[in-house]
């Protein structure tokens, strides 16, 4: 009886990242219930940083490395000063929230399309038959 059990069943989709009907947009940061100007000058003081209203856009690019910078600089202000931090996805709905009393957001950079793609390594576990589980390893021919 456990083994038919749909929890032992995984769905999955492999799709090709470098076909250029794949859209992958950035998932943007929401600082709510904090007092806004002191996280837009923390952050503003780490990063290089054009302001629009509530909201900064860093003037990163798209790496990993860039992307844990600002979740650690964020992680910093939030445990210093407070606040509650939401991931958003698109940048309407991001400016909108952002202008709520107490919010603030940063608006994350977009990956590039194109011949010089960045490389990226995923790693997830997938439930196989009997039981056994194994690691699959996204390599160096995975590109955004």
């Amino acid at each position: 009886e456990m083994g038919r059990h749909p929890a032992r069943f995984l769905l999955a989709e492999f799709i090709n990242l470098s076909d250029e009907a794949v859209d992958i947009q950035p998932v943007h940061r929401l600082v709510r219930e904090t007092e806004k100007e002191a996280f837009l000058d923390f952050i503003s003081k780490k990063f290089k940083c054009e302001k629009s209203g509530s909201l900064l856009v860093p003037k990163i690019a798209f790496s990993k490395e860039n992307i844990l910078a600002v979740d650690e600089a964020v992680a910093q202000f939030l445990k210093a000063d407070g606040g509650r931090l939401c991931y958003v996805h698109g940048e309407d709905r991001l400016k909108k929230f952002a202008e709520e009393e107490g919010s603030a957001g940063i608006c994350m950079p977009s990956p590039k399309r194109g011949r010089g793609r960045r490389q990226f390594s995923c790693e997830f576990f997938v439930r196989r038959r009997r039981g056994r589980r194994a690691l699959l390893r996204g390599g160096k021919g995975n590109q955004l």
